[in-house]
Parts: C-alpha cells; sequence; structure tokens
C-alpha cells in the first residue's frame, strides 16, 4: 500500500469509528433558554454543526502565534450531558527564525518557513451545569494529522502525517434553543505541540 493510500484508509477509519460514536440514540425533546435555564420548547435535532476559528502555537513554530479554523458535526448521546464530535482543522503560520540553523541565517520580520497543518480529530464532550444557558465542559479524543514545511519560495522542506491526542475545555453559552456561542482552548499532540484558542458557534437544527 502505497503512503497516500494509507493515509486516506486511516482518515476514512477514523471518520467511520466517529460516525459510529455521534451516532448513539438521543433524546428529541427540545430546549429552550429562559432566565439562565434551558426549557422544553420546540424540538431541535440532537445533531449539530461547529464553526470556531482563533490563534494558536505550535512547536514547529518556535511557539510563534498562526491561525487555525475548524468544522465539526455533532451528536447529543441518550444522555445529556454526554456528545461526541468529528472535526476537520486546519491551521497555518510563519516562522521568525531559521529552517537551518546555520550561522550565516538570520531571522527576518517575515518568518523564513511556513507550516501548514490538516488534523481530522473525533471527541468526547462532557458538558456540565445540565439545563442551564451556561455550560461548560471538557472533551478528550484521537487526532490524525498531516503536517507540511514550506520555504518563502514554496519549495517543501518536510512533511509528516501521525497519530495524537486532543484535550479541550471550555464554556458554552445557548443565546437560542438552536445557537449557541462557545469559547475553548486545545491542547493537541502528535506529530508535534499544538496550543489553541477557539470562538465559536454552535447550530443545532
Amino acid at each position: 500500500m502505497s503512503k497516500a493510500a494509507a493515509v486516506l484508509s486511516r482518515i476514512a477509519a477514523i471518520t467511520v469509528g466517529s460516525a459510529f460514536l455521534v451516532a448513539i440514540p438521543g433524546a428529541s425533546s427540545g430546549q429552550s433558554t429562559v432566565g439562565g435555564d434551558v426549557q422544553a420548547g420546540s424540538s431541535p435535532s440532537e445533531y449539530y454543526f461547529r464553526f470556531a476559528g482563533g490563534a494558536g502555537v505550535m512547536d514547529a513554530l518556535d511557539r510563534q502565534i498562526n491561525g487555525n479554523l475548524s468544522l465539526a458535526f455533532g451528536k447529543h448521546s441518550f444522555i445529556s450531558t454526554l456528545r461526541g464530535e468529528v472535526e476537520v482543522s486546519f491551521a497555518t503560520g510563519w516562522s521568525d527564525g531559521c529552517w537551518d540553523p546555520a550561522p550565516a541565517c538570520k531571522p527576518r520580520t517575515q518568518g523564513q518557513w511556513r507550516v501548514q497543518s490538516l488534523s481530522v480529530m473525533t471527541t468526547a464532550y462532557f458538558d456540565f451545569r445540565e439545563g442551564k444557558a451556561f455550560r461548560p465542559f471538557v472533551g478528550a479524543g484521537l487526532r490524525y494529522e498531516g503536517r507540511g514545511t514550506t520555504s518563502e519560495i514554496g519549495e517543501t522542506l518536510s512533511s509528516e502525517f501521525g497519530m495524537g491526542a486532543n484535550l479541550t475545555a471550555g464554556a458554552a453559552y445557548a443565546v437560542h434553543p438552536a445557537l449557541a456561542v462557545q469559547m475553548a482552548y486545545q491542547a493537541l499532540v502528535g506529530t508535534g505541540r499544538d496550543d489553541r484558542v477557539q470562538v465559536g458557534f454552535r447550530y443545532r437544527r
């Protein structure tokens, strides 16, 4: 099996496993937010979509700030405080240092190499304060990442793929029965260390 085929097969396996995780039947009763409590109301689905973006730091960029975006599909479990997500996440940034630390290599204002990371993550979350509009949460899961490094002129310097883990902590606030805004911190490990802070929203149909 070629390297590319192996990568695709692993991503497919993670995606199928994640789909099974979030396919556990959930309660169908709806909720609405009144005075900080989530009350019974219309019946939004237990399925939801999440979009988030933010900033982070990577070991591969000498811990310098980079940008990231995430798109996720999730589902609440039959236990209302548990939910699962399949997430695709992209991060990119420039270094301020030197790819080859030779004596003649001097840092410049704009970095000398760029790192791009594409991850597929499966995460199980636990929500605190059931029934309240403001709900802290924690999560843990698995991650499969592809990471590439290129020079300023677009020359490929390195590429790597590997498994890892992700830990998440944050809080969400339900502004509507079908919409919640959230802020979260993610610690990602695998081919390298990646720390992120993201702001986004979850939408339930």
